[in-house]
Protein backbone atom coordinates (compact mmCIF):
# COMPACT_ATOMS: atom_id res chain seq x y z
CA UNK A 1 0.00 0.00 0.00
CA UNK A 2 1.06 3.62 -0.31
CA UNK A 3 2.27 3.98 3.25
CA UNK A 4 1.85 7.47 4.67
CA UNK A 5 -0.15 8.78 1.71
CA UNK A 6 -3.30 10.68 2.74
CA UNK A 7 -6.65 9.48 1.45
CA UNK A 8 -7.71 11.21 -1.76
CA UNK A 9 -11.32 12.17 -2.38
CA UNK A 10 -12.81 11.43 -5.79
CA UNK A 11 -16.28 12.12 -7.15
CA UNK A 12 -18.30 9.81 -9.40
CA UNK A 13 -19.98 11.53 -12.34
CA UNK A 14 -22.14 8.51 -13.19
CA UNK A 15 -25.72 9.49 -14.11
CA UNK A 16 -24.74 13.12 -14.60
CA UNK A 17 -26.23 15.12 -17.47
CA UNK A 18 -23.50 15.92 -20.04
CA UNK A 19 -24.19 19.67 -19.77
CA UNK A 20 -23.20 19.54 -16.09
CA UNK A 21 -19.91 17.67 -16.50
CA UNK A 22 -17.58 20.58 -17.21
CA UNK A 23 -18.85 22.89 -14.43
CA UNK A 24 -18.90 19.90 -12.05
CA UNK A 25 -15.25 19.12 -12.86
CA UNK A 26 -14.27 22.74 -12.24
CA UNK A 27 -16.19 22.79 -8.95
CA UNK A 28 -14.66 19.51 -7.78
CA UNK A 29 -11.17 20.80 -8.45
CA UNK A 30 -11.93 24.06 -6.63
CA UNK A 31 -13.21 22.16 -3.57
CA UNK A 32 -10.13 19.94 -3.31
CA UNK A 33 -11.21 16.69 -4.95
CA UNK A 34 -8.38 14.68 -6.48
CA UNK A 35 -10.32 13.35 -9.42
CA UNK A 36 -13.49 12.19 -11.11
CA UNK A 37 -14.62 8.67 -11.96
CA UNK A 38 -16.99 7.65 -14.72
CA UNK A 39 -18.72 4.41 -15.76
CA UNK A 40 -18.27 2.46 -18.99
CA UNK A 41 -20.91 0.72 -21.09
CA UNK A 42 -21.11 0.46 -24.87
CA UNK A 43 -24.90 0.15 -24.89
CA UNK A 44 -27.75 -0.71 -22.55
CA UNK A 45 -29.78 -3.69 -23.81
CA UNK A 46 -33.56 -3.43 -23.44
CA UNK A 47 -33.57 -6.79 -21.64
CA UNK A 48 -30.78 -7.70 -19.19
CA UNK A 49 -30.82 -11.16 -17.63
CA UNK A 50 -27.32 -10.83 -16.16
CA UNK A 51 -27.18 -10.11 -12.44
CA UNK A 52 -25.82 -6.69 -11.53
CA UNK A 53 -23.39 -7.51 -8.69
CA UNK A 54 -23.61 -4.19 -6.84
CA UNK A 55 -27.32 -4.07 -5.99
CA UNK A 56 -29.30 -6.25 -3.62
CA UNK A 57 -31.94 -6.95 -6.25
CA UNK A 58 -29.35 -7.65 -8.98
CA UNK A 59 -30.66 -4.91 -11.25
CA UNK A 60 -29.02 -1.80 -12.71
CA UNK A 61 -30.48 1.39 -11.31
CA UNK A 62 -30.44 3.09 -14.71
CA UNK A 63 -32.82 3.66 -17.59
CA UNK A 64 -32.80 4.68 -21.25
CA UNK A 65 -31.96 8.27 -20.26
CA UNK A 66 -28.78 7.36 -18.38
CA UNK A 67 -25.77 8.81 -20.25
CA UNK A 68 -22.65 6.69 -20.80
CA UNK A 69 -19.99 8.84 -22.43
CA UNK A 70 -16.78 7.27 -23.65
CA UNK A 71 -14.49 7.61 -20.60
CA UNK A 72 -11.33 8.53 -22.54
CA UNK A 73 -13.03 11.19 -24.67
CA UNK A 74 -14.71 12.55 -21.55
CA UNK A 75 -11.43 12.64 -19.62
CA UNK A 76 -9.73 14.52 -22.45
CA UNK A 77 -12.55 17.05 -22.65
CA UNK A 78 -12.69 17.70 -18.88
CA UNK A 79 -8.91 17.99 -18.64
CA UNK A 80 -9.10 21.09 -20.83
CA UNK A 81 -11.38 22.77 -18.26
CA UNK A 82 -9.18 21.89 -15.25
CA UNK A 83 -5.53 22.10 -14.24
CA UNK A 84 -4.76 19.14 -11.97
CA UNK A 85 -7.91 17.06 -11.58
CA UNK A 86 -7.38 13.40 -12.52
CA UNK A 87 -9.76 11.02 -14.29
CA UNK A 88 -10.45 7.28 -14.08
CA UNK A 89 -13.08 4.89 -15.47
CA UNK A 90 -14.72 2.98 -12.65
CA UNK A 91 -14.55 0.63 -14.41
CA UNK A 92 -13.45 0.25 -18.05
CA UNK A 93 -14.04 -3.18 -19.63
CA UNK A 94 -11.06 -3.91 -21.93
CA UNK A 95 -12.33 -7.40 -22.86
CA UNK A 96 -15.16 -5.81 -24.88
CA UNK A 97 -12.51 -4.32 -27.19
CA UNK A 98 -9.37 -5.26 -29.05
CA UNK A 99 -5.97 -4.37 -27.53
CA UNK A 100 -5.00 -1.95 -30.30
CA UNK A 101 -8.11 0.20 -29.83
CA UNK A 102 -7.66 0.12 -26.05
CA UNK A 103 -3.98 1.10 -26.20
CA UNK A 104 -4.59 3.89 -28.73
CA UNK A 105 -7.50 5.39 -26.75
CA UNK A 106 -5.64 5.34 -23.44
CA UNK A 107 -2.40 6.62 -24.93
CA UNK A 108 -4.17 9.51 -26.67
CA UNK A 109 -6.00 10.43 -23.46
CA UNK A 110 -2.74 10.30 -21.49
CA UNK A 111 -1.11 12.66 -23.97
CA UNK A 112 -3.99 15.13 -24.16
CA UNK A 113 -4.57 15.23 -20.37
CA UNK A 114 -0.88 15.64 -19.53
CA UNK A 115 -0.84 12.21 -17.84
CA UNK A 116 -3.84 12.92 -15.61
CA UNK A 117 -5.54 9.58 -16.19
CA UNK A 118 -5.66 6.33 -14.27
CA UNK A 119 -6.82 3.12 -15.93
CA UNK A 120 -9.50 1.52 -13.77
CA UNK A 121 -10.47 -1.83 -15.27
CA UNK A 122 -12.70 -4.82 -14.58
CA UNK A 123 -13.65 -8.02 -16.37
CA UNK A 124 -17.30 -7.02 -16.73
CA UNK A 125 -20.59 -8.54 -15.58
CA UNK A 126 -23.11 -8.03 -18.41
CA UNK A 127 -23.08 -11.10 -20.65
CA UNK A 128 -25.46 -9.46 -23.13
CA UNK A 129 -22.94 -6.71 -23.87
CA UNK A 130 -20.21 -9.28 -24.62
CA UNK A 131 -22.55 -11.11 -26.98
CA UNK A 132 -23.23 -7.91 -28.93
CA UNK A 133 -19.52 -7.51 -29.79
CA UNK A 134 -19.01 -11.26 -30.27
CA UNK A 135 -16.68 -11.71 -27.28
CA UNK A 136 -16.72 -14.87 -25.18
CA UNK A 137 -18.07 -14.00 -21.74
CA UNK A 138 -16.82 -17.02 -19.81
CA UNK A 139 -13.16 -16.48 -20.73
CA UNK A 140 -13.24 -12.73 -20.18
CA UNK A 141 -10.79 -12.85 -17.26
CA UNK A 142 -8.08 -14.58 -19.28
CA UNK A 143 -8.81 -12.34 -22.24
CA UNK A 144 -8.46 -9.27 -20.01
CA UNK A 145 -5.10 -10.46 -18.65
CA UNK A 146 -3.63 -11.11 -22.09
CA UNK A 147 -5.15 -7.98 -23.61
CA UNK A 148 -3.53 -5.80 -20.95
CA UNK A 149 -0.19 -7.55 -21.58
CA UNK A 150 -0.48 -6.51 -25.22
CA UNK A 151 -1.43 -2.97 -24.21
CA UNK A 152 1.69 -2.78 -22.01
CA UNK A 153 3.82 -3.81 -25.00
CA UNK A 154 2.21 -1.20 -27.22
CA UNK A 155 2.76 1.46 -24.57
CA UNK A 156 6.51 1.02 -25.09
CA UNK A 157 6.29 2.77 -28.46
CA UNK A 158 8.67 0.15 -29.89
CA UNK A 159 8.13 -2.54 -32.50
CA UNK A 160 6.46 -5.37 -30.58
CA UNK A 161 4.91 -8.73 -31.38
CA UNK A 162 2.70 -11.12 -29.47
CA UNK A 163 1.77 -14.77 -29.78
CA UNK A 164 -0.82 -15.86 -27.25
CA UNK A 165 -4.17 -17.54 -26.71
CA UNK A 166 -6.34 -14.62 -27.85
CA UNK A 167 -3.98 -12.38 -29.83
CA UNK A 168 -1.29 -13.29 -32.34
CA UNK A 169 0.54 -10.74 -34.47
CA UNK A 170 3.92 -9.96 -35.99
CA UNK A 171 5.84 -6.76 -35.08
CA UNK A 172 3.84 -3.53 -34.98
CA UNK A 173 4.46 -0.12 -33.41
CA UNK A 174 1.99 2.35 -31.88
CA UNK A 175 2.41 6.12 -31.83
CA UNK A 176 1.90 8.14 -29.81
CA UNK A 177 2.95 6.11 -26.81
CA UNK A 178 2.36 7.56 -23.33
CA UNK A 179 5.25 9.54 -21.89
CA UNK A 180 4.62 7.67 -18.63
CA UNK A 181 2.71 4.41 -18.29
CA UNK A 182 -0.70 5.20 -16.75
CA UNK A 183 -1.35 3.38 -13.46
CA UNK A 184 -3.69 0.40 -13.81
CA UNK A 185 -6.17 -0.35 -11.00
CA UNK A 186 -8.31 -3.48 -11.05
CA UNK A 187 -11.81 -3.98 -9.66
CA UNK A 188 -13.39 -7.08 -8.12
CA UNK A 189 -13.22 -9.14 -4.95
CA UNK A 190 -12.83 -12.75 -6.13
CA UNK A 191 -9.48 -14.37 -5.43
CA UNK A 192 -8.51 -14.07 -9.09
CA UNK A 193 -9.56 -10.41 -9.18
CA UNK A 194 -7.51 -9.63 -6.07
CA UNK A 195 -4.49 -11.41 -7.57
CA UNK A 196 -4.95 -9.38 -10.74
CA UNK A 197 -5.10 -6.18 -8.68
CA UNK A 198 -2.09 -7.12 -6.55
CA UNK A 199 -0.02 -7.57 -9.69
CA UNK A 200 -1.16 -4.17 -10.98
CA UNK A 201 -0.99 -0.67 -9.45
CA UNK A 202 -4.14 -0.74 -7.36
CA UNK A 203 -7.53 -2.15 -6.44
CA UNK A 204 -11.06 -0.79 -6.94
CA UNK A 205 -13.89 -1.75 -4.61
CA UNK A 206 -17.60 -1.04 -4.92
CA UNK A 207 -20.17 -0.82 -2.14
CA UNK A 208 -19.07 -3.32 0.48
CA UNK A 209 -20.07 -3.39 4.11
CA UNK A 210 -17.19 -1.64 5.83
CA UNK A 211 -16.37 -4.73 7.90
CA UNK A 212 -15.73 -6.64 4.66
CA UNK A 213 -13.22 -4.12 3.36
CA UNK A 214 -10.55 -4.69 6.01
CA UNK A 215 -9.91 -8.39 5.18
CA UNK A 216 -9.80 -7.49 1.47
CA UNK A 217 -7.11 -4.89 2.14
CA UNK A 218 -5.17 -7.41 4.22
CA UNK A 219 -5.47 -10.02 1.44
CA UNK A 220 -4.10 -7.52 -1.04
CA UNK A 221 -1.19 -6.80 1.27
CA UNK A 222 -0.43 -10.54 1.56
CA UNK A 223 -0.68 -11.09 -2.19
CA UNK A 224 1.66 -8.20 -2.90
CA UNK A 225 4.08 -9.62 -0.36
CA UNK A 226 3.99 -12.96 -2.20
CA UNK A 227 4.72 -11.12 -5.45
CA UNK A 228 7.59 -9.18 -3.88
CA UNK A 229 5.78 -5.90 -4.52
CA UNK A 230 4.95 -4.82 -0.97
CA UNK A 231 7.33 -1.82 -1.14
CA UNK A 232 5.91 -0.48 -4.43
CA UNK A 233 3.29 2.26 -4.65
CA UNK A 234 -0.20 0.75 -4.58
CA UNK A 235 -3.59 2.46 -4.46
CA UNK A 236 -6.73 1.01 -2.92
CA UNK A 237 -10.00 2.75 -3.78
CA UNK A 238 -13.49 2.31 -2.42
CA UNK A 239 -16.77 3.55 -3.89
CA UNK A 240 -19.75 3.46 -1.51
CA UNK A 241 -23.46 4.24 -1.79
CA UNK A 242 -23.00 6.90 0.91
CA UNK A 243 -19.96 8.83 2.20
CA UNK A 244 -18.37 7.18 5.27
CA UNK A 245 -18.19 8.69 8.72
CA UNK A 246 -14.94 10.42 9.59
CA UNK A 247 -13.89 7.77 12.14
CA UNK A 248 -14.54 4.97 9.64
CA UNK A 249 -12.51 6.78 7.02
CA UNK A 250 -9.56 7.09 9.40
CA UNK A 251 -9.74 3.35 10.13
CA UNK A 252 -9.79 2.60 6.40
CA UNK A 253 -6.80 4.84 5.85
CA UNK A 254 -4.89 3.03 8.59
CA UNK A 255 -5.73 -0.27 6.85
CA UNK A 256 -4.29 0.93 3.54
CA UNK A 257 -7.13 2.69 1.71
CA UNK A 258 -5.81 5.57 -0.40
CA UNK A 259 -8.88 6.72 -2.36
CA UNK A 260 -12.54 7.19 -1.46
CA UNK A 261 -15.08 7.75 -4.25
CA UNK A 262 -18.16 9.78 -3.39
CA UNK A 263 -21.31 8.22 -4.92
CA UNK A 264 -23.16 9.79 -7.86
CA UNK A 265 -24.91 13.03 -6.96
CA UNK A 266 -28.55 11.92 -7.08
CA UNK A 267 -31.66 12.76 -5.08
CA UNK A 268 -33.24 10.51 -2.46
CA UNK A 269 -35.15 8.60 -5.14
CA UNK A 270 -32.00 7.97 -7.17
CA UNK A 271 -32.87 10.52 -9.86
CA UNK A 272 -30.51 12.99 -11.53
CA UNK A 273 -30.26 16.38 -9.84
CA UNK A 274 -29.70 19.97 -10.93
CA UNK A 275 -26.24 21.50 -10.88
CA UNK A 276 -27.20 23.72 -7.92
CA UNK A 277 -28.19 20.60 -5.96
CA UNK A 278 -24.87 19.00 -6.86
CA UNK A 279 -22.98 22.09 -5.75
CA UNK A 280 -24.76 22.08 -2.39
CA UNK A 281 -24.02 18.37 -1.85
CA UNK A 282 -20.34 18.72 -2.76
CA UNK A 283 -19.87 21.76 -0.56
CA UNK A 284 -21.45 19.91 2.37
CA UNK A 285 -19.22 16.88 1.79
CA UNK A 286 -16.17 19.11 1.59
CA UNK A 287 -16.99 20.69 4.94
CA UNK A 288 -17.79 17.35 6.58
CA UNK A 289 -14.95 15.19 5.29
CA UNK A 290 -12.36 16.80 3.06
CA UNK A 291 -11.65 19.83 5.26
CA UNK A 292 -11.89 17.76 8.45
CA UNK A 293 -9.56 15.14 7.00
CA UNK A 294 -6.95 17.60 5.78
CA UNK A 295 -3.55 17.21 7.49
Amino acid sequence: MSEGAPVQFWQSVARTHPDQLEPLAMLAEQLGFAGLTMPDHLVRPMSIASTYPYAADGRMATNENTPYLDPWLLSTSLARATRKLRFMPYVYIPALRDPFSVAKAISTAALLTDDRILVGIGVGWMEEEFALVDREFHRRGRRTDELMQVVEKLFSGAMVEHHGEFFDFEPVQMAPAPMRRPPVLVGGHSRSALRRAAAADGWLGVDYELAAVFPILESLRELRRELGRESEVFDAALALHAPPELDDLRRLEDAGLTMIVNPPLLDGAGQMTSFDEKREALEALTARLIEAFAP
